[in-house]
């Protein structure tokens, strides 16, 4: 089957790697899924620990960057989605939102370029990180969705004629893998490349108004006007894909304005999600009046006494303004900041838990504590379900064989395969059976199943995507 054999390939082409290596022991590889990464300045080892280019691996993992420097402090920054994480040069902790981690190694510059500790730097952003220490090689794996979604990711600095930073743009947007060859997904990538470099049209025409006040504050006071797009993947499984553009904007003041933009597509039906399209009932007699009860709930809970009928007032006038996305078992109701609440209270927003009873859309198979499934075979007649691939180091497999009852006698009745799935490791994952008949091999296979799972911190299971189409796994001619 097609992913066995890129398994081989790639094991493979890593095998080879080895003897080349072997003449360079200090050289250090980078790989992101299986693809080496390119760095400016070669990554390095200090004290166990590995550092490479800081604008590399964040840029790679999806992320916005800058970089400050002022009275010899240096900082570096990266910003992706609600995320940010903030690392100063020379010292042994790091900033992932408010939390503080400490480091083994901190931050340094070699060779003029800002390299950080890339372990600590690609977890914080929920990336697995796999040191192979035969060939001097780490592995990053981040967590994914049923496709392969990767990230464009610019960054530009805008500047006058003396050379002063005016706009800083950071931009990344993401390119969904359109394996289905679907001219759906097609216009999605043309879209949200489209959005993108509007967004930097948008932060070039702040120049001019960048310069004035540049002029009017002084170099001393001047900070430069900060454009900053990102995107989280809320969800992608089972057909139901959620993204989420995060715009942050600082053009002077107090405080910069941050901005979500969500949108939800049913990949199978080729369909941008309406908020009817998610829950039952229609939108102005039961899903807006939902929407109203669950915020003004909310705001009493979180603003306590001061909350008030106008602000009430105003939640009812905005409902057919709320946005939302959809998680993996859930639905994320959210306003704009300021549109129903002080700054203070950021982006509003209220998760609804997946029920049944409520959506229209199926988010079953969300972390579950294990995965039970069945599938129907006669091994009499010479074929039975095999395991052909599996991640044993993350998931717990078990397998029995029942034979349907047969008190009349009849031939080739069968029975039925019952697999359990248990997680054993966080990261994503792959189960493959194929129903073969003794002596063949998997191109032979008459029937298969594919499960795709991603298994959390909890070691708990969310099911991908399911494939039972053989005609689609088997491997194609000449491969």
């Amino acid at each position: 089957m097609k992913k066995i054999i890129s398994i081989v390939l790639t094991l493979v082409m890593l095998l080879s790697s080895i003897t080349v290596l072997a003449a360079d022991t200090d050289k250090v590889t980078v790989n992101m899924n299986g693809a080496e990464m390119q760095f400016d300045v070669e990554p390095i080892i200090e004290n166990g620990r590995t550092l490479v280019p800081f604008r590399a691996i964040f840029e790679a993992l999806g992320c916005s960057v800058s970089y400050y420097s002022k009275d010899g402090i240096q900082t570096v920054s990266a910003y992706r989605g609600d995320d940010n994480l903030m690392i100063t040069i020379g010292e042994n902790k790091m900033y992932f939102g408010a939390k503080e981690i400490t480091l083994d190694v901190p931050a340094k510059i070699v060779n003029d370029r800002t390299l950080v500790p890339l372990r600590a730097v690609s977890e914080a952003f929920d990336t697995e990180v796999i040191w192979y220490d035969d060939i001097n090689t780490v592995g990053l794996y981040p967590k994914s969705g049923a496709h392969k979604i990767t990230s464009v990711t610019v960054n530009k600095d805008i500047k006058n004629n003396d050379g002063v930073t005016l706009v800083n743009v950071a931009y990344s947007y993401p390119v969904i893998e359109n394996r289905e060859q679907s001219k759906f997904i097609d216009q999605i990538n043309a879209e949200y490349k489209a959005n993108a470099e509007s967004f930097l049209k948008q932060a070039e025409a702040d120049k001019e108004e960048a310069q004035m006040l540049y002029e009017q504050m002084g170099a001393e006071d001047f900070l430069p006007y900060e454009n900053s797009l990102t995107y989280t993947v809320n969800t992608d499984r089972m057909g139901i894909l959620s993204i989420t553009n995060h715009k942050y904007y600082y053009t002077g003041g107090a405080h910069g304005t941050s901005i979500k933009e969500s949108r939800n597509f049913n990949l199978t039906s080729g369909t941008e999600l309406k908020l009817d399209d998610i829950l039952n009932g229609s939108l102005d007699d039961e899903i807006y009046v939902m929407v109203y009860d669950v915020f003004v709930k909310y705001f009493e809970e979180a603003a306590g006494e001061e909350f008030n009928a106008e602000w009430a007032e105003l939640i009812g006038s905005e409902t057919k303004n709320v946005r939302y996305y959809i998680t993996d078992d859930s639905l994320v109701l959210y306003f704009d900041v300021y549109s129903v609440a002080p700054y203070a209270f950021g982006t509003p927003s209220v998760e609804i838990p997946y029920n049944e009873n409520t959506f229209r859309i199926d988010l079953k198979n969300a972390k579950l504590d294990e995965y039970k499934f069945e599938l129907e075979g006669n091994p009499t007649t010479g074929y039975k379900w095999e395991i052909i691939g599996a991640d044993n180091e993350r998931l717990n497999i078990s397998e029995e064989y029942v034979q349907k009852d047969n008190t009349e006698g009849l031939v080739g009745v069968g029975g039925t395969y019952k697999y359990t799935v248990k997680g054993l490791k966080p990261g994503n994952a792959s189960l493959e059976l194929a129903y073969i008949q003794a002596g063949k091999s998997v191109n032979d296979a008459e029937k298969a199943f594919i499960v795709d799972v991603y298994v959390d911190k909890n070691n708990k299971i969310t099911i991908l995507n399911i494939d039972d189409d053989v005609e689609k796994v088997k491997i194609e001619p000449g491969l």
